[in-house]
């Protein structure tokens, strides 16, 4: 797969805490951006009174991360969250991203 391919998967946390993100040149705003909007879905799922969970598509670069519970919204920000404290490590130490 060349790096102009579109993939779609759905959320796994060892897809997303994995080296994926980087293989695929995803860079921290892209990160940024999609935590933005799982927070504010996590945030509008917290008051829908019908328990309504839908179907999440993030665009992370040449990504389409599919996340489809509000458990899995949440599991997916503190592993972005985690993505970007790990390069930003690697950063300050001199390591690669």
């Amino acid at each position: 797969m060349t790096n102009h391919e579109r993939m779609n998967v759905s959320y796994s946390h060892s897809l997303v805490s994995g080296s994926l993100l980087d293989e695929h040149h995803v860079n921290d705003s892209e990160i940024e951006e999609a935590m933005d909007e799982l927070n504010g879905l996590i945030l509008a799922n917290h008051f829908d009174p019908f328990g309504n969970e839908p179907t999440i598509f993030l665009k992370l670069g040449d990504i389409s991360l599919e996340v489809k519970a509000t458990k899995d919204c949440q599991a997916c920000m503190r592993d972005l969250m985690a993505v970007l404290a790990r390069r930003n490590w690697n950063r300050k130490y001199g390591y690669g991203c």
